[in-house]
């Protein structure tokens, strides 16, 4: 058995809509002490993620009022890296490390946000992640002897 984002994600995540004001999604980022909020649409579809690092950037360098800008003009442009519910904790973790990412979005079938993982969630599952890696060493090793 593999831990799946199901069992690790966050359920009941904290959004940004592209319309919402920056101000607004940095009051939120603020209140939570979370680093970036997934941009979700009206339909609940996720379009983009939007982060402290995209407001550093695409804000406060290049001098722009935050409280004339919309998520919209400042969120994540391109392909959204995102994970589905049956997908491996390992397999979360390897996109982690590989996109340098610290967050990634769990979608349903019809790209509907359903949760979050974050580097948190994989770091608190270590311990359960590396009993089922040694449950499965030891049944290999226990079956292969049998082949």
């Amino acid at each position: 058995m593999k831990l799946k984002a199901a069992d690790i994600m966050t359920p009941h995540v904290v959004i940004a809509t592209p319309e919402m004001n920056i101000v607004e999604a940095g009051k939120i980022m603020n209140k939570f002490r979370i680093g970036g909020l997934p941009v979700v649409n009206k339909s609940g579809e996720l379009v983009s993620i939007i982060t402290e690092r995209c407001i550093m950037k695409n804000v406060i360098a290049v001098d722009k009022r935050p409280g004339k800008l919309k998520v919209k003009d400042v969120m994540v442009k391109g392909k959204i890296l995102a994970a589905k519910p049956g997908d491996s904790v390992e397999k979360i973790a390897e996109l982690m490390n590989k996109h340098d990412k610290t967050r990634v979005p769990i979608v349903d079938k019809d790209n509907k946000l359903v949760g979050l993982v974050t580097n948190k969630d994989v770091i608190e599952n270590l311990p359960a992640l590396t009993n089922l890696i040694i449950e499965q060493a030891q049944m290999e090793k226990a079956y292969g002897q049998y082949s």
